[in-house]
């Protein structure tokens, strides 16, 4: 894992591996650190062993091959049957001391191949196979690589969200300090352009103008990599005269309770990977309106359990938005099949997709 730290999506999607590791039908499980971090006593909190190996940075090659010998160091002593890099950096690693001891390695291909250094230095690191966490992502790789890519979609932790699955909206609103009264469309999310926060402001414009009471949320705070985005982002708002209409409320730790607060959530990203987001919102019974191409045309079925619109396109994403605001009852039916669909990516029936995709690559192995 080359990561210490929580930053997103690929982080939890490992703790959740770790603590259904039984579904996985993983016997023993050792997680190799390349970086001190606080996910060092997190992991250790699912009952398995954690090592830290320093690796340094890839332009210190020293420091690779040592790293890399400590972790054959580590196989050895384990005993290990496999090793499993978790994200293209770490396969840099553990795959190229799986080769040296001898075993299989298999890595989980996180986000979307970009032709990085990382990226393209991962691929001549020999693999059994990749996992992707979704179809879309398992193909885009496929078409760099030899080995088999796998997709297997990720999982939510919907305990995070049982409380506020339990709570009456219109409460959660009076606290939050949102009207009650007035329909909420809202999209949660990183403050990153291609989270097309922007084009959920455009289309929020055209939505105003056929259904003036709306209110507009956006939860999510500043992307270090991207810090003039959120400025830029406010200055559109108030060029289109949205102020008093959307509000940007920052980071907030009660993101399911600004869900279960929503009428409609919108995820609108550009070629998302999977959308952890868009499975969250779903187990709380919202409709949801989602961008395409990407992860999330493998989760909504079109117009049954939500909406899928063509991403950067204001208009019809305004479109799909107007469509549940003005037929309550449908949304409502739909929120209804959503909750539904959610219960496919559960933690449990997750692990049970790696370890049985892990399988699968390594054969008879």
């Amino acid at each position: 894992m080359p990561s210490a730290h929580l930053h997103g999506g690929a982080e939890e999607a490992l703790i959740h591996l770790l603590r259904y590791r039984e579904a996985a039908k993983l016997s023993s499980v050792l997680v190799v650190l390349l970086e001190k971090g606080e996910l060092e006593k997190v992991f250790e909190e699912t009952g398995v062993r954690v090592e830290v190996v320093d690796s340094g940075r890839l332009r210190e090659p020293w420091k690779i091959v040592s790293a890399i010998f400590d972790i054959k160091r580590l196989i050895r002593e384990h005993q290990a049957d496999l090793v499993l890099g978790w994200m293209t950096k770490a396969h840099i690693y553990g795959g190229a001391a799986a080769r040296l001891a001898k075993i299989p390695a298999v890595y989980f291909q996180m986000g979307l191949p970009d032709n990085s250094a990382v990226d393209r230095l991962s691929r001549k690191v020999p693999a059994a196979g990749a996992l992707a966490c979704s179809n879309f992502a398992a193909i885009l790789q496929q078409s760099f690589v030899r080995h088999r890519v796998i997709g297997v979609p990720l999982a939510a932790d919907f305990t995070r969200f049982s409380d506020a699955a339990n709570q009456d909206p219109a409460e959660i609103r009076r606290k939050l300090g949102l009207d009650v009264d007035r329909p909420i469309v809202g999209i949660v999310g990183r403050l990153q352009h291609w989270k097309g926060m922007h084009v959920y402001v455009e289309a929020m414009a055209r939505v105003f103008q056929k259904v003036p009471e709306c209110q507009g949320v956006i939860v999510g705070g500043l992307f270090k990599f991207e810090p003039e985005y959120e400025s830029w982002l406010r200055e559109r708002i108030k060029t289109l005269g949205l102020e008093e209409k959307i509000r940007m409320v920052g980071v907030q730790r009660n993101v399911p309770e600004w869900m279960q607060a929503f009428d409609v959530v919108v995820h609108a990203s550009e070629r998302e990977p999977f959308g952890i987001v868009v499975i969250e919102a779903m187990s709380l019974g919202k409709p949801v309106v989602a961008t395409g191409p990407g992860g999330p045309e493998e989760i909504i079925t079109n117009d049954v359990d939500g909406q899928l619109v063509t991403w950067n396109k204001p208009d019809e994403l305004a479109k799909a938005i107007l469509k549940y605001l003005l037929d309550p009852e449908w949304a409502r039916s739909v929120g209804e099949r959503a909750r539904q669909r959610s219960q496919e990516y559960t933690m449990d029936k997750y692990a049970e997709r790696v370890g049985s995709a892990i399988r699968k690559l390594l054969g008879k192995r």
